[in-house]
C-alpha cells in the first residue's frame, strides 16, 4: 500500500546539493548565482557561449540545470529564497532549454518514440520535459504533451502515435490517484497493450516502492537515470559526453578555462548572493520586473511555435495529399490504394459485408493519344475521373489510378451484380467525354476474409478485365 506519511513528509532541507565532486561545479553554482542576482540574459548568453565551445547539452542538463533545480528546492524549504525567485528560477531555466531545441531536435533517431506528459493540478513540470530532451538526445522521438491533457485526448494521441514508452510524472500526493487512472486506461486497451509506462517524481522519489504498486513497467529518479534505464531495456545506445580520449582532454582543458574565469570576475559566491538582504525590497522588485518580461518572452516565443507548428502542419497535409495523389486526374495512386484496400477489408470484415474490386482500363486511349495528341488524351483522363466520381458514393467507395490508362475502384457494401450496373452506366456516359472512349473491366467480389492476399486479387480482377479487352477487340474486328 501507498505510505501517505512519507509522501507527505517534507523534503531533505539539511543536504546541499552543491557536489565538488561535480566537474561542472563551477559552471553550475555561476549560473545559480548569475540567475538569483536577476541576471538571466548574462546567465542564457554565458551558457550559449560555454556550448559552442563543445561543452556537450546533456552535461548541462545532467551536471548544471539539474543540481542547480535541486539546490533551489532546497534553499526555498529552508526559507533562504523567496517562491517568486523559485518560479523565476524555473522559469529562466525552461527559457534557456528553449532555446536549445534548434539543436536538440535535430539528432538522428534509433525508431523509438517516447510520448511525456504530467498529471493535472502539476507546476513542475521541468523535470519531465528534461527526460523527453536527454531521450531526444539519445534519438528517441519524443512527445511533451504538458499538464493540462485530458485523459481521453491523452489514449487518442496514443492509439494515433503508438509510442514505445509513456512517462507520467507527479510531485503532490494529489496528483496520484490520477497517473493510478492514467495507467489502469491505457491497459485496458488493446491497441495500447505493448507500451511500456515509466514514472517519476517526488512522491516516487520518497517511496521507492510505489511505482509498482500503481502498475507501471519502470521508475526513474532523474533524467539520466531514465535515459540509462531505457537505453538497457530497449537495448539502443545513448548519447553519452565524451566520445573518445581526445574528447575527455579537449573538454576538461575548456573547463579549466572556464573556472579561472569565473574565479576572476565572480566577486560574490552562492551564498554570498543568497543570504545578501541589504537589498532585499529591490532584489523583490527586480525578480518581479525579470518575471513579467520573461512571462512576456514566454508567451511571444509559444506564439511563434504555435504559428511554426501551424504552418508545418499545412506543408506536411499538403505533401501528404502528394504523396498519395495521382497529380493529371487528382485521384488517388496506386501506393495509396495498397494502403486503403488493407483498412477496408478490415472494415468489411468486422461488418460483415462485401466488397467488389473493379479494374478498368480506357478503351481506344491509346488512338486518341496518337491520332489527337496526348494534351487530348489529358483532357480525357480528367474527364473520366471527374466523371467517375459521381457513380461513386463520397467518403465510401473510392477510386485509385493504377497507372496510364488503368484504374482500380473500390465498392463497400457492393455485390458483383451492383458494382457491374454501376461500371455499364458509367460507360454509357464515356462516349460524351470522346466519341470513340469506352472501357473494358472485371470485377472481384469479396465475400470471405480469411487469409486474403492483396496481389492475388489484383491478378485475378486484371484478369477478367483483360478477358473483357480481347472481347472488345475481337467484337470491333
Amino acid at each position: 500500500m501507498v505510505h501517505i506519511d512519507n509522501l507527505l513528509s517534507p523534503i531533505t532541507a539539511s543536504k546541499e546539493f552543491l557536489d565538488n565532486n561535480n566537474v561542472y561545479f563551477n559552471i553550475m553554482t555561476e549560473y545559480l548565482k548569475l540567475i538569483l542576482e536577476t541576471k538571466r540574459v548574462k546567465a542564457s548568453k554565458w551558457l550559449m557561449d560555454i556550448m559552442e565551445k563543445g561543452i556537450p547539452i546533456k552535461d548541462i542538463y545532467v551536471y548544471v540545470f539539474e543540481p542547480a533545480l535541486k539546490e533551489i528546492g532546497r534553499l526555498l524549504q529552508t526559507n533562504k529564497i523567496t517562491v517568486a525567485q523559485e518560479h523565476y528560477f524555473t522559469a529562466t531555466t525552461q527559457f534557456i532549454m528553449s532555446q536549445l531545441y534548434s539543436k536538440i531536435f535535430v539528432s538522428d533517431k534509433n525508431g523509438l518514440k517516447f510520448v511525456g506528459t504530467c498529471v493535472s493540478e502539476e507546476l513542475h513540470e521541468i523535470g519531465i520535459k528534461m527526460v523527453s530532451d536527454i531521450l531526444e538526445l539519445d534519438g528517441w522521438d519524443t512527445y511533451y504533451l504538458g499538464v493540462d491533457v485530458q485523459k481521453k485526448d491523452l489514449i487518442s494521441f496514443l492509439i494515433e502515435q503508438k509510442p514505445h514508452v509513456l512517462g507520467i510524472s507527479a510531485t503532490m500526493t494529489i496528483g496520484l490517484q490520477k497517473v493510478i487512472e492514467i495507467i489502469e486506461e491505457v491497459r485496458c486497451i488493446e491497441e495500447l497493450k505493448d507500451i511500456k509506462i515509466l514514472v517519476g517524481g517526488y512522491i516516487f522519489n520518497i517511496d521507492k516502492k510505489l511505482w509498482k504498486e500503481v502498475g507501471a513497467d519502470f521508475y526513474a529518479p532523474n533524467a539520466i537515470e531514465t535515459s540509462n534505464l531505457l537505453a538497457n531495456n530497449f537495448k539502443v545506445g545513448k548519447i553519452t559526453s565524451f566520445n573518445n580520449i581526445n574528447d575527455v582532454l579537449y573538454i576538461k582543458k575548456e573547463l579549466l578555462k572556464i573556472d579561472n574565469e569565473i574565479m576572476n570576475t565572480s566577486k560574490l559566491g552562492i551564498k554570498e548572493v543568497v543570504n545578501d538582504n541589504s537589498n532585499k525590497s529591490l532584489i523583490k522588485e527586480q525578480v518581479l520586473d525579470e518575471m513579467t518580461k520573461l512571462n512576456n518572452q514566454l508567451i511571444t516565443m509559444q506564439r511563434e511555435l504555435s504559428k511554426k507548428n501551424i504552418e508545418s502542419k499545412i506543408l506536411n497535409d499538403k505533401l501528404n495529399r502528394l504523396s498519395i495523389t495521382d497529380p493529371l486526374t487528382g485521384l488517388y495512386n496506386r501506393r495509396e490504394f495498397f494502403n486503403k484496400i488493407k483498412v477496408e477489408i478490415t472494415r468489411a470484415e468486422r461488418g460483415n459485408y462485401n466488397l467488389s474490386l473493379v479494374c478498368i482500363d480506357l478503351n481506344n486511349f491509346k488512338r486518341i493519344n496518337d491520332n489527337y495528341g496526348h494534351d487530348e488524351g489529358d483532357r480525357v483522363l480528367k474527364g473520366f475521373a471527374k466523371i467517375t466520381k459521381t457513380y461513386l458514393r463520397n467518403n465510401i467507395d473510392s477510386i485509385y489510378r493504377f497507372g496510364g490508362d488503368e484504374f482500380i475502384i473500390i465498392l463497400l457494401e457492393c455485390n458483383a451484380i451492383s458494382a457491374k450496373k454501376i461500371i455499364e452506366r458509367l460507360n454509357d456516359k464515356l462516349k460524351y467525354i470522346h466519341e470513340i472512349l469506352s472501357l473494358s473491366y472485371g470485377i472481384v467480389e469479396i465475400i470471405s476474409y480469411e487469409n486474403i492476399d492483396i496481389k492475388k486479387l489484383l491478378v485475378e480482377v486484371d484478369k477478367k478485365m483483360y478477358k473483357n479487352k480481347r472481347n472488345f477487340k475481337n467484337n470491333k474486328i
